[in-house]
This record gives structure tokens, C-alpha cells and sequence, in this order.
């Protein structure tokens, strides 16, 4: 094993090229367009890569088509939720029905505590 690691070290642009080719394929050169026109920044929460860290290719699974590029959080998050849509939204219905119990300034917070909170 640490004769791959050095081996990947020691080639990481060569085996980074290769990856995204495999996977995607994308060029090195698509892949920096695609980060130039995301202005470098991830296509869900838009915040820039954290330092040492690059957006990662984000796809279709069922087609492969390639979908853009996240930053890790954001792209395990879509990954957990199996890439299904519905499950996020029931996931952002429950976000906002939290943020509505937990701000003391809604008019509907009332409405939607539950009882004993």
C-alpha cells in the first residue's frame, strides 16, 4: 500500500486526469471551464471549496450525464438522499416547519408547535 500512495503522490495530476476521464469524460481543461463558470463555487450552497479541497463532478447515476459541480457537504448530502428529489423537498419542508417553531418572531409558530414544546 505505500508504494500506491507514493505512486498516486508522486503522479496525482496524471491520475487525476485519468480519473475524470473514466468517470466522466471530462479533459482536465472541461473540468477547469466547468469550475471557471461556476465562478469556483459549489451549484447548491455557493460557497467555494474549502482550502485544499476541490468541487467534485457531480452526475446522473442512471445516465451519467454530467450535472455540475458541488462541494463535498453538498454532494454527500444529494448522495444520501439518493439523488431524490421528493426526499429533499420533504427535507426542506421540514427545515422551514423547525425554523418556524424555533423563531419566537413567526406569526406561525404557534400554529405549528407541538404540544408540551
Amino acid at each position: 500500500m505505500k508504494y500506491h500512495r507514493g505512486y498516486y503522490e508522486n503522479n496525482a495530476e496524471q491520475w487525476r486526469t485519468s480519473d475524470l476521464g473514466r468517470k466522466y469524460g471530462l479533459t482536465l481543461q472541461e473540468y477547469d471551464r466547468l469550475v471557471d463558470a461556476a465562478d469556483g463555487r459549489c451549484a447548491i450552497c455557493r460557497q467555494e471549496p474549502a482550502p485544499g479541497k476541490r468541487l467534485v463532478v457531480d452526475h446522473d447515476h442512471g445516465t451519467g450525464v454530467v450535472r455540475g459541480l458541488l462541494c463535498q457537504n453538498c454532494n454527500v448530502m444529494i448522495g444520501m438522499a439518493q439523488d431524490n428529489p421528493s426526499t429533499l423537498a420533504r427535507a426542506i419542508a421540514y427545515l422551514h416547519a423547525g425554523a418556524r417553531e424555533t423563531d419566537p418572531g413567526d406569526p406561525q409558530k404557534h400554529a405549528t408547535a407541538r404540544p408540551g414544546a
